[in-house]
């Protein structure tokens, strides 16, 4: 059985500068899975919109995980 690590840290802020824009936000479940970084932002969304869902996520929330990630390495 292969041996694994994993830290999770949950509603982590994050603040920085992009392209000279300050943000800030905050990681929902941030875990380190044997030296990966992996970011969880949960999404909800009500059963009448259940059937927009699709097999990945919206752009908006790629973009979103994506300035996350950039915030928490400028940390």
């Amino acid at each position: 059985m292969a041996e694994y690590s994993c830290e999770e840290q949950n509603e982590v802020q994050v603040e920085g500068t992009i392209d000279g824009i300050r943000m800030r936000g905050h990681i929902d479940r941030l875990l380190n899975f044997n030296g990966d970084l992996v970011i969880a932002d949960w999404k909800h969304a009500n059963d009448f919109a259940r059937k927009y869902l699709k097999d990945a996520a919206k752009p908006e929330h790629v973009v979103q995980t994506s300035l996350y990630a950039e915030l928490y390495h400028q940390q």
